[in-house]
């Protein structure tokens, strides 16, 4: 959702890889590159089953960018809209329960982290 947030903050300017990383996960290269790839494939399945093809645009050798001319909103039904909505209730649900994870038990990021590199 971060990512999402940030594309869409930034309209057309194109953001780098780089900028990505630092901004979503501050500036880890090592995690940030395969998983930036990943979320952006991810973002592109969830928005062209809401109808917007195209809208995370590649840069080649510069970055994405959010590409508003194929916004969805316009060109979407209730049903659409209703989904995304459902989509953004259930992404904001997913990251306050981490977030509250994360208050309970300040190191469970980390010790979890850990476990799956070792």
């Amino acid at each position: 959702m971060r990512l999402l947030v940030y594309l869409a903050e930034r309209g057309n300017q194109v953001c780098s890889t780089q900028e990505l990383i630092n901004h979503i996960w501050e500036g880890n290269e090592a995690v940030g590159k395969p998983a930036l790839r990943k979320r952006i494939y991810q973002l592109r399945i969830a928005l062209s089953e809401l109808g917007g093809n195209d809208l995370i645009e590649t840069i080649p050798k510069k970055g994405y960018r959010l590409n508003r001319t194929n916004s969805i909103l316009p060109r979407t039904n209730l049903n659409n809209r209703k989904r995304i909505l459902n989509l953004f209730y259930s992404v904001a649900g997913i990251i306050l329960f981490l977030i509250v994870i994360k208050l309970m038990y300040p190191g469970i990021f980390h010790t979890l982290a850990h476990r799956l590199n070792h």
